[in-house]
């Protein structure tokens, strides 16, 4: 009776096998020369007709081939990205960017109210843009275009403001909101795909928390005049967050995608880290020090101005201070 090798493959690994040899060869032919660097996550797309060609395929022996081929895609770009440095992931954002650019929309009817000495706002912005800012006083106002003139679904009292697109993904919109100063408030920002600047200069603010999936965020701190913490998250996404010269504390977390932190001169840091291997920061090139597991600015201990952060990233890059800016 002849002897032979069977050999299975265990179809549930393969993806990750596949992502893995993707990531490593084109990392390897980067620092090796063979292949240019440049913007990996342009290749974005491939993933579309990977998922395309899962779907034509399904229930046949062939179905495997969509998944390995986002796989593989995938796996070429954070490669690509992860040699191209700690700037590899910034751009990623640009896809639920470029999507979900606000156009030429109709002009939706200005909406504002008041809010008492302490609040909750929440804003959820499905594909469109988000320029939040703040005026002196206790009034609030929505402006701005969507597809159809009819604008977000709003919901206020003395102690909340709640904000919704209510097309989702199916049209893109552009929103104008100023926050007032004078009430202490909680802020819940939350974007899917698309693009967010916010300034809280003069803002009193219990708490920020800013959830950022497939699109860009700019959140600048600068300026509050009262602030306890703030939790980012981003997937497949980019956020960048100008600390204020405030003690404070947060939470950032970072799946697929970029988080780009500006702290000013008079701020000491204390950053305690966690993430796998396929992950990047640039603390130590940033001036600080780590004391057991845990990145610190040189005199935290003594500083006047303490901000303590919790920062987890899984394919993903943290830098602190870079060239560009946080704005």
């Amino acid at each position: 009776m002849p002897y032979g090798v069977v050999v299975r493959i265990d179809q549930g690994y393969l993806g990750w096998g596949v992502f893995f040899v993707a990531a490593g060869a084109i990392a390897l032919a980067i620092g090796a020369g063979v292949v240019v660097d440049q913007r990996w996550w342009s290749f974005w797309p491939l993933l579309l007709v990977g998922a395309g060609i899962g779907l034509v395929l399904r229930k046949t022996a062939f179905e495997v081939i969509g998944g390995l081929i986002v796989a593989a895609t995938f796996g070429v770009m954070v490669g690509g990205s992860l040699a191209g440095g700690f700037g590899g992931f910034s751009g990623i954002g640009d896809v639920g960017g470029i999507a979900c650019d606000g156009g030429d929309g109709t002009a939706f009817a200005d909406q504002s109210g008041t809010l008492g000495a302490s609040a909750s706002v929440d804003i959820q912005v499905d594909c469109g843009t988000l320029s939040l800012s703040t005026v002196p006083g206790s009034t609030w106002t929505v402006r701005g275009t969507d597809g159809d003139g009819l604008g977000p679904r709003i919901s206020s009292s003395g102690d909340e403001l709640e904000v919704q697109s209510t097309d989702g993904l199916a049209s893109s919109s552009s929103w104008l909101i100023d926050l007032p100063t004078d009430p202490t408030l909680e802020v819940n920002l939350q974007l899917d795909a698309g693009s967010l600047q916010a300034a809280f200069v003069g803002a009193r603010l219990r708490e920020v928390d800013v959830e950022v999936n497939a699109g860009q965020a700019r959140i600048d701190l600068t300026g509050v005049s009262d602030i306890t913490s703030i939790d980012a998250g981003v997937n497949a996404g980019e956020v960048a967050v100008t600390l204020p010269s405030w003690p404070m504390t947060g939470r950032l977390e970072v799946n697929a995608g970029a988080v780009r932190l500006c702290a000013p001169p008079d701020v000491a840091l204390r950053i305690e880290t966690e993430g796998s291997v396929l992950s990047g920061t640039d603390l130590s090139e940033a001036g600080l020090v780590e004391e057991d597991g845990v990145w610190v600015t040189p005199g935290y201990d003594v500083a006047p101005v303490r901000i303590d952060l919790e920062v987890q990233a899984n394919l993903g890059s943290i830098r602190l201070n870079p060239a560009e800016g946080c704005t």
